[in-house]
């Protein structure tokens, strides 16, 4: 969830939900500081979801997720010149810990742009880098889904309508499991 002034996609969370009446649902939500901040009855509405057979792992997605449209990609968001790089992982993690929930071992780069400098910061933060192979509004025709796959979605007003309409009936799917990522992660 990067700062956006967009609406939250409820009806993709709510999809999520009555999925979880069938099979156990993990998800993990990337989340900005900012994005909390910004909006916070949305935020609450997302912990009020919260239930045993429906499992939200907060991801940390950096503080204010800058980006600029002028600044060339690998230069950008985290990698910013005057990024405060403690405050970028720490603040989103205090904001987490303020509203009750626990702050996960992920961390997931904006616009998934890092470098490797800053992934030793993330491993001295014992943080693990979080990709995604299957971004659902980036894929071409001819790709698929495939078991394992981590999968990215804009929940937060982002995404194409055509993508969430292909999500949602890939959610439809009985055979679908959504698994906990602390579970399935090989770390190195």
């Amino acid at each position: 969830m990067c700062p956006s002034i967009n609406k939250i996609e409820k009806n993709l969370f709510v999809k999520l939900k009555e999925k979880s009446k069938l099979n156990k649902v993990h998800i993990s939500i990337a989340i900005s500081g900012l994005w909390i901040i910004q909006n916070k009855e949305d935020f609450i509405w997302l912990q009020s979801l919260k239930e045993d057979d429906f499992i939200i792992t907060w991801v940390n997605h950096s503080f204010t997720h800058r980006y600029y449209k002028d600044v060339d990609m690998q230069n950008n968001f985290l990698l910013l010149s005057d990024t405060v790089v403690q405050s970028e992982i720490l603040d989103i993690e205090r904001i987490l810990i303020e509203h009750g929930e626990v702050p996960s071992i992920f961390f997931r780069f904006p616009g998934l742009i890092s470098d490797e400098k800053f992934v030793e910061v993330l491993k001295k933060y014992g943080l693990v880098q979080l990709g995604a192979r299957a971004w659902i509004s980036k894929m071409k025709k001819d790709e698929n889904i495939e078991k394992g796959d981590i999968i990215l979605i804009h929940g937060n007003g982002n995404e194409e309508r055509k993508a969430l309409e292909e999500l949602y009936k890939f959610i439809k799917d009985t055979n679908l499991k959504f698994l906990n990522l602390e579970d399935e992660i090989k770390y190195e």
